[in-house]
């Protein structure tokens, strides 16, 4: 953990910045805010921003928080002077110096850590007379080592340990405990004692365990911050590193120009290496571009002209490309993603709710039960005392407890996003760790995202060139994997459009043309042989029937690897679909499925997952389309495809970004690694606090012991966290160049 001192960090220069615009007016800014550490301190911020009506997510993992506020009632540079006098000075993510203040934070800790060590040792070296000789040095050469304690235990305390200190005394002045109090109580309390004894020539003095308390409770969060950064990198990657600066066309040469400045249009240059830095198009030729950041897939892919391209890819290419700006700024895929990450880490699922309310209660307990240690020793005297008071107020502090949850949540965010995967929500990652069943659906996401006609009968005296042309006028109103089969007729669209379950329709000429699932009536009236592998779809024309196609879908290429992982895992897998019942049969024994159901409207794909859960089944719903959203939002765990419609990705607890299936496999090992560690650390934290408090109180752990304890205790959470799992073979994606 870092602790941030008010007065270390200057006030950003960047708290005008807009932020996102959200409903109502409002706006969305995240902000860095180093000195959060503890459920204490969120309660706290919580407290201060109250007054001004925003909502807040806080994000233990990455020291961040989002604020969704209304600029007219409470303007930035107001929220962020509350959080200021609160003792959280923050700066928007997305300001140039946002960066640096994580690193200047932690470079602090680093000479803190440097100048307690330096000095303890020769604390240590002063207080080893007092151990050799039984503590019965002649009074001249006892108060002289006392006073040279003394002066180099000063810097330790009040420099090195400012960060307790300080928490400490804001804990105090808002009647809020965190963990800082109990630390801080017990570093001033070793400290006066001893300098009152000193000065007095009378008394124990514990300058030796006070240094101690700071170097080792120092180094403990030094460590446990390399560990959390580690964790967050990837989100502070996504949410900090976008390009601030954009070569934009000025006339006929090109200007550098601030990505805020860069609006929906402009012509924009990206020179070789370099990262795209807005949502474009490109124009004048295609180009390999890495989208790594993005999809966690390092392979560069080949982007055609006219191509999507999204801000964070990497130009690999030797030669510069141009494209058409479409979002820049805050209204980027990139950080979109990043605001995502962000409040996946920022939500406290009720695993973290329960620790921080444990945590809660166990600060106080801590301080009662230290007082009455205090009292109870107090007849074997003062000094006694007092240091079994320190060692109970420094052993017993619940860090590990609060770092329980966070810490493993910010690791598996990180891991998942660099293998694709992007959990939109925490209690993905929880819930996931349960799931017994899957459920796919078929078309755009087992399946490559668009059908090739196979088959086309027309009635007779019909032109096959002229059913074409109407069935791709129709379609264009459509953003179904079916549509995607008439992408190639030149077409203009078709006037009043409709697309309603299993059909869609529209005006050509005066004509009204309606394309629906063809029947098996259907079929016999133009003589063609049923074909459950493929889609019919028909054609009328007011009403009359004119013709069919035949559409096929070519299964991913690790779909039949992840069925069988998936299964390996003790999972079920079933297959909904709209095709009809014996093609959807089909399809799902060639993937050696467990179940499969065809003809499914989107209420009977949801009555269909309603039945599973009914039965006790733990389910997660993986689509693409507009009509899965239902199911994904009613799993226990909905995962959209990165390539999906964007109203099903907003109903998904996570995103496969690179489309790969394998992401489902990862992100259910995930969370059953999560489940698991998330168990492991609370049980220890638990364990740990309950074991060293009894063994404090009853004078068996001097103080530098409990301090030694402490800082090992949540070094351990942390580490646990952020181990590696064994590593699991990924399976080779195979990326079909991209088109528009």
């Amino acid at each position: 953990m870092i602790a941030a001192s008010t007065a270390s960090i200057e006030r950003p220069a960047t708290t005008d910045m807009p932020g996102v615009p959200v409903a109502g007016g409002r706006r969305s800014v995240i902000l860095a805010v180093p000195g959060m550490h503890c459920g204490a301190c969120v309660r706290r911020i919580e407290a201060a921003l109250g007054v001004h009506r925003v909502v807040m997510r806080p994000s233990l993992a990455t020291r961040t928080v989002e604020l969704e506020f209304d600029p007219r009632r409470s303007p930035l540079t107001a929220l962020v002077d509350t959080l200021e006098q609160a003792g959280f000075p923050g700066r928007p993510v997305a300001a140039p110096a946002a960066a640096d203040l994580s690193r200047q934070s932690y470079a602090r800790s680093v000479r803190r850590v440097v100048l307690a060590a330096f000095l303890t040792m020769q604390v240590m070296m002063l207080a080893w007379p007092f151990y050799l000789s039984g503590g019965t040095l002649e009074p001249g050469v006892d108060r002289l080592l006392n006073f040279a304690q003394w002066l180099l235990a000063t810097p330790v305390v009040f420099y090195a340990g400012w960060p307790f200190l300080s928490g400490a005394w804001r804990d105090l002045r808002t009647a809020t405990p965190s963990m800082d109090l109990p630390v801080g109580l017990a570093l001033i309390t070793a400290y006066g004692f001893s300098a009152w004894h000193t000065a007095s020539g009378a008394g124990t003095v514990y300058f030796d365990s006070a240094v101690m308390f700071v170097l080792f409770l120092s180094l403990g969060r030094l460590l446990e911050a390399r560990g959390r950064l580690q964790a967050a990198e990837r989100v502070r990657h996504v949410l900090a590193d976008q390009p601030t600066m954009a070569r934009v066309q000025d006339g006929d040469g090109w200007t550098e120009r601030a990505v805020a400045a860069v609006v929906p249009g402009m012509q924009v240059q990206v020179r070789p290496g370099e990262t795209v830095p807005v949502d474009g198009r490109l124009v004048g030729s295609g180009a390999h571009l890495s989208q790594a950041v993005l999809t966690g897939e390092p392979a560069p892919r080949w982007f055609e002209i006219d191509a999507s391209v999204l801000a964070g890819s990497v130009l690999v290419d030797e030669a510069p490309v141009t494209l058409t700006a479409t979002a820049a700024g805050t209204d980027t895929t990139l950080a979109a993603i990043g605001r995502a990450m962000h409040r996946a880490l920022s939500e406290r699922p009720p695993a973290q709710v329960l620790a921080d309310r444990i945590a809660g209660v166990f600060i106080v307990a801590v301080l009662v039960g230290a007082a009455a240690a205090g009292w109870a020793w107090w007849s074997a005297g003062p000094d006694r005392a007092v240091e079994i008071m320190l060692a109970v107020l420094v052993a017993s502090c619940p860090c590990a407890l609060s770092l329980a949850v966070p810490a493993v949540l910010a690791a598996a965010i990180g891991r998942l996003s660099r293998l694709g995967v992007l959990p939109a929500r925490a209690r993905a990652l929880l819930a996931a760790g349960r799931i017994d069943t899957v459920v796919f659906d078929k078309t755009g996401t087992l399946t490559e995202d668009g059908l090739v006609r196979q088959v086309i009968r027309v009635r007779p005296g019909c032109n096959a060139e002229r059913a074409l042309q109407l069935a791709a006028a129709v379609e264009r109103a459509s953003t179904h994997p079916i549509a995607r089969a008439f992408d190639d007729i030149e077409a203009a669209p078709a006037q009043a459009p409709c697309v309603e379950r299993g059909s869609v329709s529209g005006a050509v000429d005066g004509l009204q043309i309606v394309l629906s699932t063809a029947g098996l009536e259907d079929l016999r009236q133009l003589d063609v042989e049923p074909s459950p592998e493929l889609t019919w779809i028909a054609l009328r024309v007011d009403g009359v029937l004119e013709a069919v196609f035949g559409l096929a879908a070519s299964r991913r290429p690790d779909a039949l690897q992840t069925v069988q992982q998936l299964q390996a895992m003790g999972c079920r897998v079933h297959l909904l679909s709209g095709d009809t019942p014996a093609a959807a049969n089909q399809f799902a024994a060639s993937l050696g499925m467990d179940a499969a159901s065809g003809g499914c409207s989107p209420a009977d794909k949801l009555a269909y997952l309603q039945s599973l859960r009914a039965r006790g089944h733990r389910v997660a719903m993986v689509g693409d389309g507009i009509n899965d959203s239902p199911t994904l939002a009613a799993a226990d765990v909905g995962i959209a495809l990165g390539s999906g419609t964007g109203l099903a990705q907003s109903s998904a607890d996570a995103i496969l970004m690179d489309g790969r299936l394998g992401g489902v496999v990862d992100l259910l090992r995930a969370a059953r690694t999560v489940r698991r560690r998330v168990t492991q650390n609370v049980v220890w934290a638990l364990g740990y606090n309950a074991a060293v408090y009894p063994l404090a109180a009853l004078g068996f752990l001097p103080p530098w012991g409990a301090a030694i304890g402490m800082a090992t205790s949540s070094a351990w959470v942390v580490a646990n966290a952020i181990r590696r799992a064994p590593d699991q073979p990924r399976p080779i994606t195979h990326h079909r160049p991209v088109t528009a």
